[in-house]
């Protein structure tokens, strides 16, 4: 019954840089930056599907074209109200284009200083903006501030997750405690 958060450590250039290159992608897949076929695809990221464990709402930081978005709608058993984030405009227009009855929950910021509209069951991001030195600040935020808590519906469990080009296999997956009841909001 807790929502979980997803954080997947990689590292990438500075957003306009990925934001040409993704935007120069022949299909939503490679528009999300992933340079695998669609079997290297599914298992890296279907796994993170795996992981909603009943209906609720999905936000996916770091949404880039909104494939990760359908495919976790696509794979999911349970009924997935799914939301996206990120801090490149194009990607962000792209997104909206691609997927137009998801459009006004596509949304352009960073996590870091983003107001979310409502309350998220599920959210997951690869922290692609976050410098190395400020992943445990961004965690300690995710996890301690009022920010956090404003982004769940209920208390959260952080669950992070490896994905990617240095991690060719399925996604080495770890979650945190949860914040303990009671915690101030």
């Amino acid at each position: 019954d807790e929502p979980r958060l997803l954080l997947v450590f990689e590292r990438s250039p500075p957003p306009e840089m990925f934001e040409r290159a993704y935007l120069a992608g022949a299909d939503p897949r490679a528009q999300s930056g992933f340079g695998g076929d669609e079997e290297r695809w599914q298992a890296a990221r279907r796994p993170i599907a795996d992981v909603l464990d009943r209906d609720g709402s999905f936000l996916d930081v770091g949404c880039a074209s909104g494939y990760l978005m359908e495919c976790v709608v696509r794979w999911s058993p349970h009924r997935v109200e799914p939301y996206g984030l990120d801090v490149a405009p194009g990607l962000v227009d792209l997104a909206r284009r691609r997927l137009p009855r998801w459009a006004d929950r596509i949304f352009l910021g960073d996590v870091l200083t983003w107001e979310p509209p409502r309350r998220f069951d599920f959210v997951r991001t690869e922290l692609v903006y976050v410098a190395d030195e400020r992943y445990a600040e961004l965690v300690r935020q995710l996890r301690e501030s009022a920010d956090y808590r404003l982004v769940f519906e209920r208390e959260g469990v952080l669950l992070f997750a490896r994905v990617g080009a240095h991690n060719p296999g399925p996604p080495d997956l770890r979650v945190a405690p949860p914040l303990p009841s009671g915690t101030p909001r």
